[in-house]
C-alpha cells in the first residue's frame, strides 16, 4: 500500500464513484431506499462557508479506496459516515479518521454502510472514549390514549423562558445517571442551558410545543420533557424525545413516567404515527422506564470521542 489522504473538499470529483458503490452495497444488503442523492446533498455541504461537514478521502497510490465525512451538528456532537471500497482498507480509514482529528473533542456516532463491525473493533483498540446507546420507538396507535393514574402533579408547557430551569434540571439529572459524561456540550450547567436554547430554536428540528412539558409539584418544576420533530424511519415527521429528566431528589416517585405518558398522549392528539428516542445503555433507570411503557428496540449504535 502507498496511502495518501486528501481533504474531502479537495477530492469532490471522486464522490460519485463512492456514492455508486454505497448505493450498490445498500441494495446488496436488501434495502431498496435510494440513498445516493441524500448522501450527495450532505457531502456537497462541505463547499459552503463555515460548513458543518468535513471529511477525508483515502487513496492507495492514485486509486480512491475509502471515504469518511462528518456532519458536526453542535460543534461537539455529530455523526461520521465511513465506507471502504475493499475490506482491506477499513482499518486504514479508521486510523486516518483518528490521525486527521475527526474525533478530537467531538462525539461522533459511527454510521456504517457495510455490514461489518470492523470500524468499531478498530476504534475500540484506540485511546477513544466509547458511548453505547440504543434507539427505541413507540407506536402512537390512534385511540390508544394512555390512562394516567391520579397524581398530585400539574402539567405546564415548556416555553423559552423556562429553559434555564430545564437546562439546570437536565444537568443535575445526568450528573446522577452519569450517561452524558463524555458530551462536551453537557459538561457544565451553562453549556447545557445554551444547548437547550439552541434546540428550542430548531437546531435539530421544530419543537413540538404541545408535547414539550414541565411537571410541577406545589409550584416547583420537578421534571421536564423536551420533544422535537425529526425526519426518520421513512416518516417526514416523528416526535423525538430530546430529553426527559427528573430532579434527582424526586427520583422514584413515578414523575418521569407520568410526564412521559402525558407527552405521548399529546403526540397522539397531534396525529403523529410514531415516537422515537435514544438512550444510553448504562442508564438502567431510563431503559426500564421506556421498556415498561412499551417502547420497542430499534437498533444499537456507538459514539466515540478523543479527549483533547
Amino acid at each position: 500500500m502507498s496511502i495518501t489522504i486528501k481533504k474531502l473538499e479537495d477530492a469532490l470529483n471522486f464522490t460519485e464513484y463512492f456514492l455508486d458503490a454505497i448505493q450498490n452495497t445498500w441494495i446488496e444488503r436488501g434495502y431498496d431506499v435510494e440513498v445516493k442523492d441524500i448522501l450527495r446533498e450532505k457531502i456537497e455541504l462541505v463547499k459552503e462557508p463555515n460548513s458543518k461537514v468535513t471529511g477525508i478521502v483515502v487513496f492507495d497510490k492514485i486509486l480512491p479506496v475509502a471515504i469518511a465525512w462528518v456532519e458536526n451538528n453542535t460543534g461537539h456532537y455529530g455523526n461520521v459516515v465511513m465506507f471502504s471500497i475493499n475490506p482491506n482498507y477499513r482499518s486504514t480509514l479508521a486510523e486516518a479518521c483518528i490521525d486527521q482529528g475527526l474525533f478530537d473533542g467531538v462525539l461522533l456516532e459511527i454510521v456504517v454502510v457495510e455490514d461489518t463491525k470492523d470500524y468499531h473493533n478498530y476504534l475500540d483498540q484506540k485511546n477513544l472514549v466509547k458511548n453505547s446507546r440504543k434507539r427505541m420507538c413507540y407506536w402512537l396507535d390512534e385511540g390508544n390514549k394512555i390512562e394516567i393514574e391520579d397524581h398530585p402533579y400539574k402539567f405546564e408547557l415548556l416555553t423559552e423562558k423556562d429553559l434555564d430551569i430545564s437546562g439546570q434540571i437536565s444537568y443535575d439529572a445526568h450528573m446522577v445517571s452519569k450517561d452524558y459524561e463524555m458530551y462536551p456540550d453537557l459538561s457544565d450547567p451553562l453549556k447545557r442551558i445554551q444547548l437547550e436554547k439552541k434546540v428550542y430554536n430548531d437546531l435539530y428540528g421544530p419543537v413540538i410545543k404541545p408535547a414539550s412539558l414541565m411537571l410541577l409539584e406545589d409550584g416547583e418544576v420537578i421534571a421536564t420533557c423536551f420533544m422535537i420533530e425529526v425526519k426518520c424511519w421513512g416518516y417526514d415527521k416523528v416526535p423525538w424525545v430530546f430529553d426527559l429528566v427528573v430532579k434527582p431528589e424526586h427520583h422514584g416517585k413515578g414523575a418521569g413516567r407520568i410526564l412521559m405518558c402525558e407527552s405521548l398522549n399529546k403526540c397522539l392528539e397531534e396525529k403523529y404515527p410514531i415516537c422515537g428516542l435514544a438512550v444510553t445503555l448504562s442508564n438502567k433507570y431510563a431503559l426500564r422506564l421506556y421498556e415498561k411503557l412499551n417502547f420497542q428496540h430499534v437498533d444499537e449504535f456507538f459514539e466515540y470521542i478523543r479527549i483533547v
